[in-house]
């Protein structure tokens, strides 16, 4: 089961941007209401997360329009008539406002909402995996799914590499402002695509020695994730909605137990009856601190059920150790720790081109 945070899009809370009332020349005005026209669908799409296409769809059609106003500014073929506040509602601070006036924030806000959505859509289309019986076209499902995350995470990065950088410094900011909270969601969604290929892995019956590779990449998708936040930008951290903290946390350890998990099966299999419970302790006692969080519940669940799974073989290696084997079960701290590889990489984000470069 896929252990997935649902992303709100950003929604805007009450300023309206009129792009044909904004700049001092009037001669693309039909161009300039077509673009708020089309903010406008943006707005109302980003209201309705749970639909998979409406979001994504309103965003691109948005975004040449709104990348032909930036043209026109950058270049020096427009300028707004007076300051011009993009008004947006993070969803990461209780939709607290952020008004900035600048129209790379709005560029920002906008990506956001489109990456979020790429992640939402993820999450919708992966919901046939999540049943018990697997559906005929679940390599289909799962390749879609995958591919989702993938360009999510590329939108990410390319947010923190491009119009993110143009934003002056503010007293006060969104999350999305964050260059690495922008990058820890690149990363989280890297680890969120892993997940998958490690549910497909498991039903596969690939190797225990490649699963824990892969979750053992996954874990650091999630941890590399939460370091750049919880270390490098303690105070933004510690602001986030508790769920979304606890979620990047219970991931990591998900996944690293996972590992452990993976790795007592090779042990197993090796006769090594010793090792394997060493393992499986080790991975119920990573696990141990998600009981503290208040999860949500189909996260909860999820991780439970891999608990209850993991503890059911715990007491079966340490019955086949003391019956069988007869092995010395070691500390885990000697014991070798699966190497992370990385199944998937993010898919580089393309630019559109701007529908028009100037505003006469």
């Amino acid at each position: 089961m896929l252990t997935v945070y649902w992303h709100e899009p950003p929604i805007l809370t009450s300023k309206e941007v009129r792009f044909e009332r904004a700049f001092k020349h009037k001669i693309m005005a039909d161009s300039l209401a077509t673009t708020t026209l089309l903010r406008n669908q943006v707005i109302e799409a980003f209201a309705h997360p749970t639909q998979k296409d409406l979001p994504i769809v309103a965003v691109e059609r948005y975004l040449g329009s709104l990348f032909g106003v930036i043209t026109a500014i950058k270049t020096g073929n427009a300028q707004f008539a007076g300051t011009c506040l993009f008004e947006w509602g993070s969803p990461l601070c209780n939709n607290a406002k952020f008004a900035i006036n600048s129209i790379d924030y709005e560029a920002v806000m906008v990506l956001m909402g489109y990456a979020y959505a790429l992640g939402n859509a993820a999450i919708v289309v992966a919901g046939p995996l999540q049943s018990q019986d697997e559906p005929q076209n679940a390599d289909e499902i799962s390749k879609e799914v995958v591919t989702l995350f993938r360009r999510a995470a590329g939108v990410f990065e390319w947010i923190g590499e491009n119009p993110l950088k143009q934003i002056l410094p503010t007293p006060t900011r969104p999350p999305e402002l964050c260059p690495q909270f922008v990058s820890a969601m690149a990363d989280i969604s890297l680890g969120q695509a892993q997940l998958l290929a490690i549910q497909r892995g498991r039903f596969k019956q690939n190797s225990p020695s490649l699963l824990a590779k892969l979750s053992m990449g996954a874990a650091s998708k999630f941890e590399t994730a939460r370091f750049k936040m919880q270390n490098e930008v303690p105070a933004e951290w510690a602001a986030l909605p508790l769920p979304f903290r606890e979620f990047v946390q219970a991931s990591e350890l998900h996944t690293k137990s996972l590992s452990l998990r993976f790795m007592a099966q090779l042990a197993s299999d090796e006769t090594r009856g010793g090792d394997a419970v060493a393992y499986l302790q080790a991975a119920i006692d990573t696990l141990a601190p998600i009981a503290q969080m208040r999860l949500q519940p189909y996260l909860s669940s999820a991780i439970n059920l891999e608990k209850t799974e993991t503890l059911r073989l715990l007491e079966v290696a340490k019955r086949d150790n003391d019956s069988i084997y007869f092995a010395r079960v070691p500390s885990i701290a000697t014991l070798p720790q699966a190497d992370a590889i990385y199944f998937s990489k993010s898919i580089p984000y393309m630019c559109p081109s701007p529908i028009f470069t100037e505003i006469k």
